[in-house]
């Protein structure tokens, strides 16, 4: 299946994707607290991950 030229059909160059628009992917705008929240939840994850993976006694 072709448009043409392009990665849309003519004239839903600006459209969103649920109108035919071609998609383009973004995250969400999140508040500062939820953002915050999120960063206190990544960096325990990135502690979690290093306690697991350290060398054990031999």
């Amino acid at each position: 299946m072709s448009w043409g030229t392009g990665l849309t059909p003519p004239g839903r160059e600006d459209a969103p994707s649920s109108e035919g628009g071609r998609y383009h992917g973004k995250a969400p705008k999140v508040d500062a607290e939820t953002a915050d929240g999120l960063r206190s939840l990544g960096d325990e994850l990135a502690q979690r991950r290093a306690l697991r993976n350290r060398p054990g006694p031999s």
